[in-house]
């Protein structure tokens, strides 16, 4: 419902230069074949208005299942970078940005995108971890940072204005 709204606030104001996706389950989608099926059911229900050359940005939920976490991919069509925004990124450890999850959108966006005059429209993307994105304090808050990060754009720094990321668990802590 987020995407949804942030989605038609993008149209008004800025005639849908930017493009906003529903979550997409990486496991779910993790073969290129798959990524019409997600394109498909989902992406194209969502009315695109403006086509691939006029887009600059187009921002992606991604939940990784078997992780339980959700982290937000925007692809920058003019300068071809993907932006990353993890919540739970450290410089140590693991992290879903590992050059697993991107091959398979820009390939599925090739395949599916209608309007795509030269292909591939996205050869290859360069790769960029927003490290100065909030962090969340704990192992659960990864959905609610995204739904923050969509609803309060960050900039191309990863800096947030606005509004301020809560941790729900705080919140629900004083109310009761």
């Amino acid at each position: 419902m987020v995407v949804e709204a942030v989605r038609k606030e993008e149209v008004r104001e800025r005639n849908g230069t930017n493009w906003f996706f529903p979550c997409i389950t990486y496991q779910s989608y993790e073969k290129v074949s798959f990524f019409k099926e997600y394109y498909d059911d989902h992406v194209q229900n969502f009315a695109v208005t403006s086509d691939l050359e006029a887009c600059e940005k187009i921002y992606i939920p991604i939940h990784d299942y078997d992780r339980q976490h959700f982290l937000l991919a925007v692809l920058k069509v003019p300068n071809q970078t993907c932006l990353w925004f993890d919540p739970m990124w450290s410089d140590e450890g693991y992290s879903l940005t590992d050059e697993e999850i991107l091959p398979v959108l820009l390939q599925g966006l090739d395949n599916c995108v209608p309007g795509i005059k030269t292909k591939p429209f996205f050869p290859t993307f360069e790769e960029v971890i927003q490290k100065n994105a909030p962090r969340q304090p704990n192992g659960w808050d990864c959905g609610i940072y995204i739904m923050n990060f969509l609803r309060d754009l960050p900039d191309d720094n990863g800096k947030q204005f606005g509004k301020t990321v809560v941790n729900v668990t705080e919140v629900t802590s004083l109310t009761r």
